[in-house]
């Protein structure tokens, strides 16, 4: 099988921008730096193989218990994890677009997968009895929808009636003004909530996920997980982070700015979904292609990401982060003189 294409490749090309991968502009947190700086002597010894340190300081963050979160090296591992020990089989729900990684996954351990559109009441007519799981993304990427706290409630007891899971990934969850289920996933036996570290802490080059679940779950996908797969320099960066809430409160009141101001401009002249995140899906409605315009951008530092290899999107859409001021209104000037 082909391995899904993501954003965020600025090694092969010449990228003075990214916009292709969703993270925090305004990260990592000083404090995480000088943390790591501090930690460089302790290379020479094998990170602590259940990152105990970590799962506590994610334990406060979310409200959960260190024995209901297992850790990846990024959300990714976790999405794999999940798949070898849950989606065996049968068959697995996805709303489409979303997240390639879940698709992958799936059909890798044997699994059919059954796309459905981004509603809650498709997404409950497309299980039956061989579904294993569901996948949710929320907000969802790459349309920045959100799925309401009853919805979700909805779509857990409608998989659980079917003795399937929800894997629900919460991974934009902080751009969002959304409350996680990450608190409450021990109160569902068929939940699985998965978070990063990644992109709200600007944490992309470490590689930090996590998962919260009842403790049979996690077990279960504790024995999936690679032993020593949390380094301990991104064991240090995520303790850091969690602490940092002066850092939190600013991205968020950053964000949200910056998304009425992105959303205001581009609407005025393309069309533009509503979003919950720190990104934007474009419809260039038949202007130029996805890949034509990936391409002339390029051409002046600046990578968006080409939406075309999204299940469900063809080469009519892009999708675009959330930067630095200057640098979103640079992107709209660039936009608006190709469209």
């Amino acid at each position: 099988m082909k391995k899904p294409a993501h954003g965020g490749d600025v090694w092969s090309q010449e990228v003075e921008t990214d916009f292709s991968s969703n993270v925090n502009p305004l990260g990592p947190p000083e404090r995480v730096k000088e943390a790591l700086i501090g930690a460089i002597d302790d290379i020479h010894h094998y990170p602590d193989i259940d990152a105990a340190e970590l799962k506590a300081a994610i334990s406060k963050y979310v409200g959960t218990s260190p024995e209901n979160i297992t850790l990846g090296n990024g959300s990714t591992e976790l999405i794999k994890n999940f798949c070898e020990q849950f989606a065996r089989g049968g068959n697995v729900v996805i709303p489409i677009p979303t997240f390639s990684e879940y698709e992958y996954f799936a059909r890798l351990n044997g699994s059919e997968v059954r796309h459905a559109l981004l509603e809650t009441k498709k997404i409950i007519e497309s299980i039956d009895r061989n579904t294993s799981a569901v996948f949710l993304c929320n907000p969802n990427n790459p349309t920045g929808t959100l799925f309401d706290e009853r919805e979700i409630e909805t779509l857990i007891k409608a998989a659980l009636d079917a003795s399937a899971l929800v894997f629900l990934d919460e991974a934009y969850i902080e751009f969002s003004e959304s409350k996680s289920f990450a608190d409450r996933a021990c109160e569902f036996e068929n939940l699985v909530v998965l978070r990063s570290l990644t992109k709200f802490f600007s944490l992309a080059g470490l590689r930090i996920g996590y998962a919260c679940a009842a403790k049979e779950l996690i077990d279960a996908m504790e024995r999936a997980r690679v032993p020593w797969n949390v380094n301990t320099l991104a064991q240090v960066a995520g303790i850091e982070s969690l602490k940092d809430t002066k850092f939190i409160d600013t991205s968020k009141e950053f964000i949200k700015k910056e998304r009425e101001f992105m959303s205001s401009e581009l609407s005025k002249f393309l069309k533009v979904e509503k979003t919950h995140a720190n990104f934007f899906l474009i419809d260039l409605d038949g202007k130029i292609t996805s890949g034509e315009l990936k391409g002339r951008l390029l051409k002046k530092g600046m990578l968006v990401r080409d939406c075309s290899t999204f299940a469900g999107l063809d080469d009519n859409f892009i999708r675009v982060c959330i930067r630095r001021h200057d640098e979103n209104a640079k992107l709209i000037e660039e936009l608006r003189r190709e469209l």
